[in-house]
């Protein structure tokens, strides 16, 4: 969507750019702060802003917003997924983030209080759209960012006796491994004297199966308490938790440890083709549907126009539009996919999104992932294969509620 979010940052290397305009006057709403941290006083510059104001004049983001919205529908959309602003009377997939202080990674999801605070902070969020007939659905942060680590897992153990986690720790590994055998967990764990203070107390080396279970047990307690917590805000709409990526976790029970809490497995996956092997066998272990919220096949144009190569890019934009077909078609006929959204609609920066700060050439990605670019000109090829493929499954769908309808 066009919003800042496209900014690149500009301090410390202004020569780089052979136009920057004021901060204040036509061009200011082009200027902006990061996006990842509130107190960094880096600035950054949008030029698919700048030339929004070119195109539109002042009123250019509503304007911007009326026009990417009327594209997306002719090119058979259906409304727009992760990272969107909820619009009016558009379908969206808003993603989610809590405040709440944590013991690392996470927060002590044990402890009434952390609870208390995660629990309003969704709620202010979700609460204002919960009758929202437009929204698809909830998430909550994304991706690697929400797995649970074996890693934390070791640093909770060596807090001390009055962190919630550590206690709740110790207590399942007590009940379920060692069947209340103080003596034998000592033992296990190398800590002494074998009591049940010392080993809330000192810092314990569990066996690798013992942290094992205790990383599930916490990744359980953690997904039951979100997916709990958002139901209870809004018993209305869908939630996909987490975007999980195949293969970017700690394990492959990552994919059964979310599915008992969501509605929809959210998740991410770049390839060339909807699914592979591995994404056939978690499809087929849980039975739950499944909606993919970013793929995509960004040029890269042979390093010609200042673009890095993702790993599904492809040379030219002619070579998106038979990846994008095959895909969609492959993905509309596998019988747990219930849909999945483009990443996404502008290309990114070539000067990169940030953060970062200095006089490098690139900060953070800067990839060729939109249908349209800084420009505001569509990617005709693709935006055409789109079009095609997505007036087909359109009419599959309503074919296929046809049918239903008449038996």
């Amino acid at each position: 969507m066009p919003a800042l979010f496209n900014g690149t940052p500009i301090t410390g290397r202004e020569s780089l750019f052979e136009w920057l305009p004021q901060k204040t006057g036509t061009f200011a709403s082009a200027w902006g702060k990061s996006i990842w941290d509130a107190t960094d006083p880096t600035d950054y510059f949008s030029f698919d802003t700048a030339n929004l104001v070119r195109k539109f004049g002042p009123d250019w983001r509503s304007k911007g917003y009326q026009e990417a919205l009327e594209r997306l529908k002719r090119w058979g959309f259906c409304g727009i997924g992760k990272w969107s602003e909820i619009l009016p009377n558009i379908p969206s997939c808003p993603v989610l983030h809590y405040q709440a202080p944590t013991l690392g990674r996470h927060p002590d999801i044990f402890d009434p209080a952390v609870q208390a605070q995660i629990r309003q902070s969704l709620q202010q969020q979700i609460g204002p759209h919960r009758n929202d007939p437009y929204i698809l659905g909830w998430s909550i942060n994304n991706e690697y960012q929400e797995i649970i680590t074996n890693q934390e897992i070791q640093e909770i153990l060596a807090k001390g006796a009055d962190v919630p986690a550590k206690r709740a720790f110790v207590d399942e590994a007590l009940k379920t491994r060692y069947h209340d055998n103080v003596a034998a967990m000592a033992t296990a764990w190398k800590v002494s004297p074998p009591n049940l203070q010392t080993l809330y107390q000192m810092t314990p080396h569990p066996p690798a199966d013992d942290l094992e279970m205790l990383r599930q047990f916490f990744a359980k307690s953690y997904y039951a308490f979100l997916y709990n917590t958002v139901k209870q805000i809004d018993p209305h709409h869908l939630y996909f938790g987490f975007w999980i990526v195949p293969g970017w976790w700690q394990n492959k029970s990552d994919w059964s440890l979310i599915a008992p809490y969501c509605d929809v497995i959210g998740y991410d996956r770049y390839g060339y083709t909807f699914e592979d092997d591995l994404l056939q066998q978690l499809l087929a272990s849980t039975h739950k549907p499944v909606l993919d919220g970013e793929f995509c096949f960004p040029p890269y144009y042979k390093g010609q126009r200042g673009f890095s190569k993702w790993f599904t890019s492809v040379d030219n934009d002619a070579d998106e539009a038979p990846l994008y077909t095959k895909w969609a078609r492959d993905a509309a006929s596998n019988p747990y996919c219930v849909g999945f959204f483009w990443f996404m609609y502008r290309d990114e920066p070539i000067t990169g999104k940030g953060p970062g700060r200095g006089p490098e050439k690139v900060y953070g990605e800067n990839y060729a992932f939109g249908i349209v670019d800084v420009t505001d000109r569509p990617r005709w090829d693709l935006a055409t294969a789109m079009h095609d493929a997505n007036v087909e499954l359109n009419k599959m769908h309503a074919a296929a509620k046809t049918s239903v309808a008449a038996q």
